[in-house]
């Protein structure tokens, strides 16, 4: 009996939020779909940073998050978007020994990072394969990111002792963006997305956007 009451509240929810993606405003003067500009935010919770790997063979753990506004195109069948992000990464490299790319190990550095920051402008064409208001999203874009903040290393690598030597990593640095994961529609209300991918780091995050009047 319990089963049967939750199935039969799992439909009625099913049916409530399919209603969502019937909409009128979907649609022009002529009867014919239209494009559809989404306006939100995302969060993503880093949990490595590709960038330093960059600069970097063997480094302490790396966490952080990136959160930032969006603007998305929804095309006029719904089953492709394009997506415009400015983004703020918070990062966290522990303080330990770090080993720059290239050296040896016994090369290793103590490094230290303070206030670590990444800005970020991106794009990315995102394909939803689409069944009703539910879908599953999977895209890739380029952006650029801006990294602000001090790393210092030490030639100890057991802690800071020795004279201190001021890494200089490129400021400017193009970065690649991968996603995949499931997408909700609720008509002009919205679209909610949960996802994985590659943003400045391999992340776990979620979006959600709102239809703009136009």
């Amino acid at each position: 009996m319990r089963i049967s009451r939750m199935f039969l509240l799992a439909v009625l929810m099913f049916s409530s939020l399919s209603a969502f993606a019937v909409d009128d405003d979907e649609t022009d003067n002529h009867g014919k779909p239209k494009a559809r500009y989404e306006l939100g935010a995302r969060f993503h919770f880093l949990t490595i940073n590709p960038i330093l790997d960059n600069y970097y063979d063997d480094h302490e753990s790396v966490n952080g998050f990136t959160v930032g506004p969006i603007l998305s195109r929804r095309s006029e069948d719904g089953n492709s978007r394009l997506v415009l992000g400015l983004d703020y990464s918070k990062t966290e490299p522990k303080d330990g020994p770090w080993l720059e790319a290239g050296d040896d190990e016994v090369e290793a550095e103590w490094t230290e990072f303070r206030n670590f920051s990444i800005y970020n402008a991106n794009f990315m064409f995102v394909h939803v394969f689409r069944r009703g208001p539910f879908g599953f999203a999977v895209g890739g874009g380029l952006g650029i990111a801006y990294t602000t903040g001090t790393v210092t290393s030490y030639p100890d690598v057991n802690g800071p002792t020795g004279a201190p030597d001021e890494k200089n990593i490129p400021k400017i640095t193009p970065t690649v963006l991968m996603k995949a994961g499931p997408q909700f529609e609720l008509g002009r209300i919205g679209t909610v997305t949960l996802d994985v991918g590659v943003h400045n780091g391999l992340y776990a995050g979620a979006s959600i956007t709102t239809a703009l009047p136009f």
